[in-house]
This record gives structure tokens, C-alpha cells and sequence, in this order.
């Protein structure tokens, strides 16, 4: 419970500049909170998050968090944000439309887009490192420092 409540107050105590407060073509409001951001593994690789908040008035804070990862490799976890469970879904002509069955009715959901450069996710290899090189061992160090 440490490590959700440590997640849970990382996130939640996100700069104002990670709120995000709405997406182009939507019809509607969020009626709970949304943060994206980079965090920082390296100088040189950064991990996209995305957090969506609870969304019913009866949250008690103590909910779960699920920790969201598309297939891959090569995924962007914002395609299971956008298309399956996540509190919007994209349609055909570009608007986005509260979606009904959002895991976020019941639980706090952080996606995570990885290995590093997937998504929104950045890594730099100009200077020749190595480090942008992806497989499960290193691809698991980075989701558990990013944790």
C-alpha cells in the first residue's frame, strides 16, 4: 500500500503545467483529473505517463490504481486509453465522447508509454549510447524507476 499511496500523492501532486484540462474536439468536460508528463529516467530518456483520475462523486481515495501498458513492441499505451477502457474514445470524425465503460469508474488508472521511444515516450541515442537499446530486462528497469 506504500508504493500506491507514494504513486498516488507523485501524481496527484503533478506541476499544474501536467493537468490536462480538456482535448481538442471534445464535446463535453472532464469531470475528474487528468495529468501528463515525462518522467525522467536518464539525461537522455524520458517516460511518457498518463494518469486519469476516478470519475464518480463517491471517491474515497482509498480506490486501486491499474497500471495500464499496451502490447507491444512498439504501442502506445494511449491506444487502450483511446480505444478500450479509458474515460474518453475517439471518434470517426475526430471528436472524443465520454466512453461508459471507463475503467476509471471504479479505479485510478496510470498508463505508461514504454519501451522508450514508444509513443510519447523519448530517448535520445545522438551521442551513440546505448541506452535507447530495449529488451524485458531493460525495459523493466525503466517501468520500475519510473514507478
Amino acid at each position: 500500500m506504500g508504493v500506491v499511496a507514494a504513486l498516488v500523492s507523485t501524481v496527484l501532486a503533478a506541476p499544474a503545467a501536467d493537468k490536462v484540462t480538456g482535448l481538442p474536439n471534445q464535446t463535453d468536460t472532464f469531470t475528474y483529473d487528468v495529468y501528463s508528463g515525462f518522467l525522467n529516467l536518464t539525461a537522455t530518456k524520458r517516460i511518457y505517463y498518463l494518469f486519469e483520475g476516478l470519475n464518480h462523486p463517491n471517491a474515497t481515495g482509498n480506490e486501486p490504481i491499474i497500471l495500464w501498458s499496451n502490447g507491444g513492441p512498439g504501442c502506445s499505451s494511449l491506444l487502450g486509453w483511446l480505444t478500450e477502457l479509458g474515460g474518453y474514445m475517439q471518434n470517426d470524425d475526430g471528436t472524443f465522447t465520454a466512453n461508459p465503460h471507463s475503467w476509471n469508474t471504479f479505479a485510478n488508472i496510470l498508463y505508461l508509454d514504454h519501451p522508450a521511444p514508444v509513443g510519447f515516450s523519448t530517448c535520445d541515442s545522438s551521442s551513440g549510447s546505448t541506452e535507447c537499446h530495449s529488451g524485458d530486462t531493460a525495459d523493466g528497469v525503466d517501468n520500475l524507476a519510473a514507478l
